[in-house]
């Protein structure tokens, strides 16, 4: 049997495909240092300070460690993810497959509900709201036209429900040029209600904690890659999340980074990946944008 893969690891490997297209050649797992008796490849001594980070991979060209962290909006987070699954799945399983090719369909829960958000009380809201999304999807032309062919524009005004005790909007927009469908899910925190802080303590916590990590390997020759993970749909989409890193990234210090990668998880692999900083600099919305839409027409 083979030992259980720890989530940074996981994720990590699960990265390896997406970077092996975005740089130029193929990825491999090298290890996580500590691990299963992985021995570093980063050959210096290092003190106390320099703990070894999560993972390290190698391509064609260069040597990459790799240094894995997720973004929380709330303390309470962790329960309300728990809360959510149900949801999580279903709309995985049941709701996704039903939008018509060529629509995307989003669905945020209020943040006025998650204080108080019980497993049993999603999983109360299912029906009706599987009822509704079903009937809906019914309407919805496939391929829809616009004179603009933007992804993401949105194709109608956007839908406020209630079921059971979850108050729930629903949107659809404009996603051309793909064999599937696809289905988003958030939980309705605003970028000018918290998000720069999440992100902001995330990078925060990763660059001056693991300061000198960084400085041993790129003394040995090595880049550095921050895996920024949205496993919790509390927050907003991962395009919202890399404006959010280019608003407080101008004032930190991102010498120690070669690169930063938005990674969504949130419904499950694979996952939507695009790069908010590489090469020195952040990367804009247009870019994120585009980077993300040919990561999921690779995956149709």
């Amino acid at each position: 049997m083979h030992p259980a893969i720890d989530h940074e690891e996981d994720v990590i490997r699960a990265l390896l495909p997406w970077l092996s297209r975005q740089l130029g050649g193929p990825m491999k797992w090298l290890g996580k240092p500590g691990k299963d008796d992985y021995v570093s490849a980063c050959g210096p001594a290092r003190t106390k300070a320099q703990k070894l980070l999560d993972g390290e991979i190698e391509g064609v060209a260069s040597r990459i460690a790799v240094e894995h962290t997720g973004i929380r909006a709330f303390p309470e987070q962790g329960r309300a993810w728990g809360a959510f699954q149900p949801l999580r799945a279903f709309v995985r399983e049941a709701i996704r497959p039903m939008v018509p090719v060529g629509n995307r369909i989003d669905i945020s829960v209020q943040p006025t509900c998650v204080a108080g958000i019980t497993r049993r009380m999603v999983q109360e809201a299912i029906p009706a709201l599987r009822e509704y999304v079903t009937d809906w999807c019914k309407s919805i032309p496939p391929n829809p036209t616009r004179n603009d062919t933007i992804r993401g524009h949105l194709l109608e005004e956007p839908r406020r429900e209630t079921f059971g005790g979850l108050e729930v909007h629903l949107s659809r927009s404009l996603w051309p040029g793909s064999q599937k469908a696809t289905f988003g899910i958030a939980c309705g925190l605003q970028v000018d209600t918290g998000l720069d802080e999440c992100v902001k303590k995330a990078l925060a916590d990763k660059i001056q904690g693991k300061a000198q990590t960084y400085q041993l390997y790129r003394e040995a020759g090595w880049k550095t890659l921050l895996v920024m993970e949205l496993t919790d749909f509390q927050l907003a989409s991962v395009l919202d999340v890399g404006e959010s890193f280019r608003r407080v990234s101008y004032d930190m210090d991102m010498s120690s980074l070669d690169y930063v990668v938005l990674v969504d998880h949130t419904l499950g692999d694979p996952a939507e990946c695009c790069w908010a900083h590489r090469d020195g600099s952040a990367r804009t919305y247009e870019q994120q944008r585009k980077e993300l839409c040919d990561c999921f027409d690779q995956r149709s």
